[in-house]
Order: C-alpha cells, then structure tokens, then sequence
C-alpha cells in the first residue's frame, strides 16, 4: 500500500494533523492514519486534564498557545460536518500563578514577555489576591499572575473526535493496525512495517504515537527524547 502522507496514531495530535494537512487547498497528497486502539481509552488525550494557558515564557510558546485558543472559541468553523459541530465543552477559566520573594522576578519577566504578545493576564500584589481569593494564605507571597481570557479546560475526547470526523469527511483514510516498524534510506523514512508484515510505502511519515514515539523512532534510528511523564492534578476541600 502507498500514501503521501502516513500518520502514526490517531488521537488529538495525529487527527490534528491530518485535519490541518487535508484542511490545505495547496495539498492534494492522500493521507493515511494508522491508530492500534480506535477506542483512545489509554491514550494521553483521553487521559489529559485538557487544559490551555497563556502564561508561557517564550513568545513562540505563547503564539502557539493564542492560536489554540482562537481555534477552541471558532470550533464551529473548523470542524463543523454537516452542520454537526463537536461539543467540546470550553470553559475559560484563568490559569493563577503564584511567586514567592525568591521566584518574583521570574514572575515579572514573564510576564512582560506576555503583555508583549498581547497576553490578557493581570499581575497581582498580595493585597489584591487576598481580596479576589479570601481562602488564599498569602503570607509568604509576592505577586500572582491571572490569566484573564483565553485560559482555560475542555473535553478533550470531543475535541479529537471532532478532528478525526472532520478529517474523515475531507478524505483522510483511518486504519486500525499497529506501526511495528519504520523504515528509512539515508535521511527519509519511506516506509512503515505493520505487525501484520504488511509494507507500507510513503512521501512523509508524521510520528503522533505518544509514548510510544521514541520506541518508534528507534526503529528507524532516529534518536527522539520525548519521555512519558506521570502527571499529578490535586483538589483541596475545605
């Protein structure tokens, strides 16, 4: 089999791609994504917190972030398939970033980085987070930094499914097999083994298959230093 573009694992990252590949009047290439569990029940999308924030340090991290944002708020018009639009469930709620005298400065470059790219985020005095949060301890504080639009969480299940239906209806192909291997000559990569042994042939591979990318990649001897971390999320009762 052959494709002009092979995308390796189908849940947000990989469907992303695919939407914003098929999306391109300028290409005309056949995509192909290859997912081993259609359901996504271990995947990192199903399993994220699905959250978006502003408040970043570099100005490419921030735009990235922007971009996001905008495309979450205009959902209906990006992904909309025959008037069906994914109910991705965004709610703005501002990210709060908190500093110590010892991270304050930290605090403040960062976020004059964000007021230069136009990030909406207010940076607080101790006496103004005491007065927007009573419940806040703010003994040991310096400042606070609140993101006041374009923060926030989503149901970030819907959202993939919204990309992979939509890419569907732009004529991507969806296939459920595992990537055993990938296949290189000099500096491309040009074909996938699946477990089944089948061969599959490509212009371009696009490597979405989360923790496993760097196993992956080693298999066609591309070193990729994306690790899996265990994120915690903690919820204080009173």
């Amino acid at each position: 089999m052959q494709t002009d573009v092979l995308i390796v694992g189908g849940a947000a990252v990989g469907s992303a791609a695919a939407f914003f590949l098929a999306s391109q009047p300028s290409f005309k290439g056949k995509v192909l994504v290859i997912e081993q569990d259609p359901t996504y029940e271990k995947s990192a999308t199903a399993l994220s917190a699905a959250s978006i924030r502003h408040q970043f340090s570099t100005p490419e991290n921030i735009r990235l972030s922007q971009f996001g944002s905008h495309f979450l708020k205009t959902v209906d018009e990006h992904l909309s398939v025959n008037g069906e639009v994914p109910a991705i469930g965004f709610k703005e709620r501002g990210y709060l970033f908190l500093a110590t005298p010892q991270g304050l400065d930290i605090l403040q470059a960062n976020h004059l980085t964000q007021r230069a790219e136009d990030v909406d985020v207010s940076l607080l005095t101790p006496a103004q987070l005491q007065s927007r949060f009573p419940w806040l301890n703010v003994d040991d504080l310096s400042a606070g930094s609140l993101g006041n639009s374009g923060e926030g969480w989503l149901d970030a299940y819907a959202l993939m499914q919204g990309f992979r239906r939509k890419a569907q209806s732009l004529g991507v192909q969806y296939r459920q097999a595992r990537v055993q291997a990938l296949h290189r000559e000099g500096r491309r990569v040009t074909s996938a083994r699946l477990s089944t042994g089948e061969l599959i042939t490509c212009g371009t591979v696009i490597n979405a298959a989360g923790t496993g990318a760097t196993a992956l990649a080693q298999t066609a001897g591309i070193s990729l230093p994306v690790q899996a971390r265990k994120r915690s999320i903690f919820f204080f009762t009173s």
